[in-house]
């Protein structure tokens, strides 16, 4: 399937479903493309209609995600080197950025759905929650963006090597995917933040955080079909694989709501 660049990125875009039957091209963006799923509607008789037919009507949005210059810094911080380590003059980061240069790709896909509060629990459009830090944290928000980025088996694969050579470069590499796929999110959420210019994006928020529990996973792969967009797992203790992977919401809040 192709795609389009827009400020650096690559998009693909297509609605929730695996049976494609039709392309198009999106209208309001014409840059993007667009593939209407052939599926059928939901039971209304269901109990997970109202959810089900949500998601058969959610648009995922996929990106690459270009790399570029890593923070050594950030590097450091993510290795968590105590006081007493060697000096960063002395860690071979020199050799390992290289040996990782140009062979971290990231891909995201992200998702927007509408947000409510209900007398007991937090509607997110693909999933309920009862979790009150999650609550809180989108006070004043009306829809969410949920998404995935992953590094890809690509950088398991480097970390692996570099643990074969040595245990300082292996600790290193994980570091340094740490960084690229946080500063892919950071990329991600900067383009975000340029297509809802009217809105505020609040801060991330991944399942683990506050009282979200880490199985919300499931939701969340679940509604961004992550097993097909980007081909994570789950395992049974609902850790990602490819490792460096994260998934994370943000709220979308209204200029007028902020100012206030």
């Amino acid at each position: 399937m192709t795609g389009a660049h827009v400020n650096g990125a690559v998009y693909q875009i297509f609605t929730h479903g695996k049976e494609i039957c039709t392309h198009q091209i999106n209208k309001s963006h014409p840059c993007l493309l667009h593939e209407q799923t052939g599926r059928g509607r939901a039971d209304p008789e269901s109990p997970l209609h109202d959810a089900g037919a949500r998601l058969l009507m959610a648009v995922l949005h996929r990106m690459e995600l270009p790399e570029h210059l890593l923070d050594r810094a950030d590097i450091l911080r993510y290795a968590m080197q105590p006081r007493s380590a060697a000096s960063p003059e002395s860690l071979p980061l020199e050799e390992v950025l290289k040996a990782c240069t140009g062979k971290m790709p990231c891909r995201a896909v992200w998702c927007e759905f509408p947000v409510a509060e209900r007398e007991e629990s937090l509607d997110l459009g693909f999933a309920e929650t009862k979790s009150a830090s999650l609550r809180r944290h989108l006070i004043g928000c009306d829809r969410v963006i949920l998404f995935a980025v992953t590094a890809g088996i690509a950088m398991d694969q480097l970390i692996r090597r570099a643990s074969l050579r040595s245990p300082v470069q292996g600790l290193l590499t994980h570091a340094v995917g740490a960084a690229r796929v946080e500063q892919a999110c950071d990329d991600l959420c900067a383009e975000l933040a340029a297509r809802f210019a009217l809105e505020k994006l609040t801060e991330r928020f991944s399942p683990g955080y506050g009282d979200l529990p880490l199985s919300f996973q499931r939701e969340v792969f679940r509604a961004l079909d992550c097993g097909r967009t980007l081909e994570l797992t789950l395992t049974d203790t609902c850790l990602m694989q490819p490792s460096k992977s994260v998934t994370a919401l943000v709220g979308l809040r209204r200029e007028s709501h902020v100012d206030s």
